[in-house]
């Protein structure tokens, strides 16, 4: 087993919750699974340039320290000009709370979000960790080298 899911209010944990919602794939080629808004108080607004964080009344415990969670923007929310704070939010393995979405309206009109409207996607994806080692120089050298923002051409 990789990931257990749990069902959370008020950040205590319940199997079984009338609020939440298991996350779930919209189709059968979906790589993320779509997190949705538990508003228990109803509709969220969130006006220009404003930040919130939205409950997902979900936790997660990933149980396989070789993957961890990444929380995405879903694209028709983006179309609306909110965006996550974070660009992607990472889940470590070892994360037990509830997964909440921290959201940025960057349009100049008030957008609201429904309780239960899917609000980001949820991925699970394999990880390496690597042993680091110091060293004073690289044994080999690169054709970008220590080019930086747009050394390939990019601007």
């Amino acid at each position: 087993m990789i990931a257990e899911f749990k069902r959370v209010y008020n950040v205590r944990k319940f199997l079984q919750m009338e609020h939440g919602e298991y996350p779930s794939w919209a189709t059968e080629g979906s790589a993320g699974m779509d997190l949705r808004a538990m508003l228990p108080d109803g509709k969220l607004s969130i006006f220009p340039n404003q930040i919130v964080s939205v409950p997902t009344g979900l936790a997660v415990h990933i149980t396989n320290p070789w993957y961890m969670g990444m929380v995405t923007m879903r694209s028709g929310l983006s179309r609306k000009g909110l965006s996550l704070t974070n660009g992607v939010g990472i889940i470590d393995s070892d994360y037990q709370g509830e997964l909440m979405v921290s959201v940025m309206n960057h349009s100049n009109m008030i957008v609201t979000i429904e309780p239960t409207e899917r609000i980001a996607q949820f991925i699970i994806v394999s990880i390496s960790l690597p042993q680091m080692m110091e060293v004073t120089e690289f044994s080999t050298k690169t054709s970008r080298g220590t080019g930086g923002f747009g050394s390939t051409g990019g601007f």
